[in-house]
């Protein structure tokens, strides 16, 4: 007897403070990674790489993270050979997402620094409540 596929849907997504940073540059992952950690004084350090399946095509997506002070920085490409990650904002070559105890209060100051690494030609706050619920669902288990 053939097993029945069980797909389950996500229905509530558990709102989580956070802040998205765009950024645009012309910089490979690991590049901007490493002026990041130096401008921010972080350790982001490469993970497994993120995987999602869009219109069948399966795209895999380059993926940091650290976490300092109580604060988590992770670090994702928006573009892969296949297309976007996140289609709505394909302008956007990298996210950065911080949450954390305290994130709101420093922010600023990290947008700031961003914008001084050389080969950053864009830094862009992403307002993630005018994002579509699919780019929410993301951010939010990220």
């Amino acid at each position: 007897m053939k097993q029945k596929k069980r797909i389950h849907k996500i229905k509530d997504i558990p709102e989580k403070e956070y802040i998205i940073i765009g950024i645009s540059t012309s910089a490979n992952d690991y590049k901007l990674s490493w002026a990041i950690n130096d401008k921010l004084k972080i350790n982001l350090q490469q993970k497994k790489a993120y995987e999602t399946i869009k219109k069948d095509l399966n795209k895999e997506y380059i993926y940091f993270i650290s976490e300092h002070d109580n604060i988590t920085y992770s670090l994702l490409c928006n573009k892969s050979i296949n297309g976007s990650l996140i289609a709505e904002l394909k302008n956007i070559d990298y996210f950065l997402k911080i949450s954390g105890d305290n994130y709101e209060n420093i922010y600023k100051d990290i947008i700031s620094k961003i914008k001084k690494i050389k080969k950053i030609s864009g830094v862009f706050e992403i307002n993630n409540k005018k994002l579509k619920k699919k780019a929410k669902t993301f951010f939010s288990y990220l």
